[in-house]
């Protein structure tokens, strides 16, 4: 179980480090010695997310800290996390916080962080 964990943590830390490119299935499968099927299972069992969720969120999470805390443009940003425009990281932005286009702003003061797993 051990160095089921291990490996579990090693895909976290390739997603983290590579939350601005595009992430290959292939690529976390190889990383965790598995099929990405028999990955996404496991993951999905522990995490309680897909993976896909999770990268989602995740990159939601640094974007919306770097539109809030680092003055980032909404269009270098899209662009930077991998989205087409700035409408839609910002329509990604109000499903995820279930917030309107005029709340926007100030929900991002309340932005609820999803936090990077570490499993143990």
């Amino acid at each position: 179980m051990i160095n089921t964990v291990e490996k579990l943590n090693a895909v976290i830390n390739y997603i983290e480090n590579h939350l601005t490119e595009e992430i290959e299935q292939e690529k976390l499968a190889q990383i965790a010695c598995c099929s990405f099927f028999d990955l996404s299972r496991l993951f999905s069992l522990i995490a309680e997310v897909t993976i896909s969720d999770y990268i989602r969120k995740r990159r939601l999470t640094i974007a919306g800290t770097e539109l809030k805390y680092d003055n980032a443009k909404v269009l270098a940003t899209a662009l930077k996390y991998g989205y087409e425009s700035p409408v839609s990281l910002l329509e990604l932005f109000i499903a995820f916080m279930d917030s309107t286009r005029a709340m926007l702003r100030i929900v991002i003061t309340f932005l609820r962080l999803s936090r990077d797993l570490l499993f143990r």
